[in-house]
């Protein structure tokens, strides 16, 4: 293992982190994610404790070729 690697354990591993952004609604809930470069649907749901299966299935990117791409923006809820 390389030094950065040194606080895991074998066996882990490290989630993909979801960088792009939020939008809020009038109440100031998060209604909205902008897809970013490197973004994966469990990454996303891990960041918005939303399961990534229902996040992907609310926005038809459950499958090619409609996969989520940068720049998208997608639903949080229904």
């Amino acid at each position: 293992m390389g030094q950065g690697d040194r606080n895991f354990q074998r066996g882990q591993h490290l989630a993909a982190v979801a960088t792009g952004a939020v939008g809020l609604d009038d109440d100031g809930q998060i209604a909205t994610y902008t897809v970013a470069s490197g973004d994966t649907g469990y990454g996303i749901g891990d960041r918005l404790c939303i399961d990534y299966i229902t996040l992907l299935a609310y926005n038809g990117k459950f499958a090619p070729p409609n996969e989520i791409q940068p720049g998208d923006v997608l639903i949080l809820r229904p």
